[in-house]
């Protein structure tokens, strides 16, 4: 799977900050694409600690909140799944079905967050399980920091993984 194009423009009439969120976000699951990528596919699963995620574990739990927001933002049919998200953390040594996470949480974004209006952001919603209601602006902040949160997490992962295996000669460049 190729992942995602080096670059990204925010369609026109994208609120201004959207755009930022947009932009940014578009780095983030670029650079996670990279991060993953040259690495062997046993390396997705492996956990510095039992109690630690694997980068496949991280990297899928993550993509999974973020779309979740983003359509539920839109208004689409969602619903929080506490069991869905609880299996997001079991790894899979497949480089594939991860670079495909990204790339459909990406797309999902890319899709939403141009069309967003102020007045739904200001609508409110019960997320994640809770019911006090957050508003539709707060859930697109988050769901964008939650990721950034955990893409750092995986960088640190890899890092981790690669001091345990100094034969691995990867391309991935942290910045």
């Amino acid at each position: 799977m190729a992942g995602l194009p080096a670059t990204y423009t925010v369609p026109d009439g994208t609120l201004p900050l959207l755009g930022g969120v947009l932009s940014m976000m578009h780095f983030a699951h670029r650079n996670m694409c990279q991060l993953i990528r040259d690495l062997p596919a046993e390396a997705l699963v492996w956990s510095p600690s039992p109690s630690m995620g694997t980068l496949a574990g991280i990297l899928e739990h993550a993509m999974y909140c973020e779309a979740y927001a983003y359509r539920l933002v839109a208004g689409e049919a969602v619903a929080w799944n506490a069991d869905a998200n609880v299996r997001t953390w079991e790894s899979t040594a497949d480089t594939d079905r991860a670079l495909a996470a990204i790339v459909e949480a990406d797309a999902v974004m890319k899709r939403i967050l141009p069309t967003m209006t102020v007045a739904r952001m200001g609508e409110r919603f019960p997320a994640w399980g809770n019911d006090d209601p957050e508003s539709g602006g707060a859930l697109i902040a988050e769901a964008a920091a939650h990721t950034a949160m955990h893409w750092g997490h995986m960088q640190m992962t890899r890092q981790l993984w690669e001091r345990e295996h100094l034969e691995f000669r990867g391309t991935y460049k942290p910045w």
